[in-house]
């Protein structure tokens, strides 16, 4: 039963400490020199390649770029780090749900 609990703290974790760095730290960062488009190409390319760097960069590329442009639209849309937070949690949840864990 300690299994699942594991689980979810992990996936929060996870998504807030990338979330308030992405977007809390990087983004905020970024659009002083950049527009906001390009600032979200850049972040969302550094939360793929880098952050997922055991993954294969095809993955990376045509998985967790998207899922960055998302969590930058969604942030940049509503000015809400925890909008971002919650999409990435279930993002991650729902991976867990479907490769079980592995």
């Amino acid at each position: 039963m300690q299994e699942p609990l594991v689980y979810c703290v992990h996936l929060l974790i996870i998504s807030i400490a990338e979330e308030f760095y992405c977007r809390g730290v990087l983004t905020k960062e970024l659009q002083k020199s950049f527009s906001r488009k390009r600032t979200l190409i850049i972040v969302s390319l550094i939360f793929a390649l880098i952050f997922h760097l055991n993954e294969s960069f095809v993955q990376n590329l045509f998985i967790r770029f998207p899922l960055g442009l998302v969590l930058g639209i969604a942030y940049n849309k509503t000015n809400n780090i925890w909008i971002a937070i919650l999409i990435h949690t279930v993002y991650n949840s729902l991976i867990i749900i479907i490769i079980g864990g592995q």
